[in-house]
């Protein structure tokens, strides 16, 4: 039964993240590093990895996130990512590439969203921890960037 809820629940999610992504172009331009908020998103879907970026059979745009890792003050990402505008939460543009990085600091929020609760507050190294038992588990990654730095890392459902 929790298997079956697990699945229905990820099935949800992809189904948001692939609304929210839509079906937008690929673009080569740069996202602008000291842009006021610009919101980066994906999925955690490891197994999928090769479908990273590639449209489906209905065109919509897989983003895919199958490692990460953090170095000091840079959150790395490997995978495909989207950028979503603030206020509509659409699809403005694709990221190019398969290696995507952020500055954090000591500010950075590290987030577990979902669920009634609402989003938790974790530390960076409970987050990671998370971040790597959910590389396979199709559910969202959000990185939230003010002025260039993340303001916000979450993974949610």
């Amino acid at each position: 039964m929790k298997s079956k809820s697990l699945d229905l629940v990820i099935i949800l999610t992809m189904a948001l993240l692939l609304m929210a992504c839509g079906t937008a172009k690929k673009t080569s331009e740069p996202v602008e590093d000291n842009a006021e908020k610009v919101i980066w998103d994906g999925t955690l879907l490891a197994s999928d990895k090769e479908n990273s970026g590639q449209a489906d059979e209905f065109g919509l745009v897989h983003y895919i996130i199958h490692d990460g890792s953090v170095d000091g003050d840079t959150f790395t990402v490997y995978g495909s990512m989207c950028v979503v505008n603030p206020s509509t939460r659409q699809t403005e543009s694709v990221l190019d590439g398969d290696t995507h990085t952020f500055k954090v600091n000591k500010n950075t929020v590290y987030q577990l969203g979902g669920g009634e609760m609402g989003p938790q507050e974790v530390s960076q190294e409970e987050f990671m921890e998370v971040f790597f038992d959910c590389l396979n588990s199709g559910i969202g990654f959000r990185v939230e960037l003010e002025d260039g730095v993340a303001t916000t890392v979450e993974i949610y459902s």
